[in-house]
């Protein structure tokens, strides 16, 4: 009976030590100015600068920015009707998680009237 209870605790200390063990580290990557980051340090400031830009809180552009502009080919406004977003809000999937704009797919679904 404790050989048993000593092989089963040898099992469980060999399995977390293998989960405790360090995964590989992350690649290089790329730096916006084109410079490549090898460190560990230099990575978390290429991510978190990519990061922070991509999820800023600011609404508005900066000024000398424009908004992208809804057109076609030829300069025309395009023409989105209000059934064909009431028809895309109906059939959200309430299980994904919410957009870059912060609201809950399932408020858009039950609100989409």
């Amino acid at each position: 009976m404790i050989t048993g209870l000593f092989h089963h605790l040898t099992c469980f200390y060999k399995y977390m030590n293998i989960k405790k063990r360090a995964k590989d580290s992350l690649h290089p990557l790329l730096e916006a100015r084109g410079n490549i980051a090898t460190k560990d340090e230099e990575k978390a400031e290429v991510l978190h600068s990519f990061f922070a830009s991509a999820f800023s809180s600011q609404t508005g552009y900066s000024q000398g920015s424009q908004p992208p502009v809804l057109e076609d080919g030829e300069g025309e406004w395009n023409v989105i009707l209000e059934e064909e977003v009431n028809n895309l809000l109906c059939y959200l999937d309430t299980y994904k998680s919410m957009g870059l704009d912060g609201i809950d797919t399932r408020v858009l679904r039950e609100l989409a009237e």
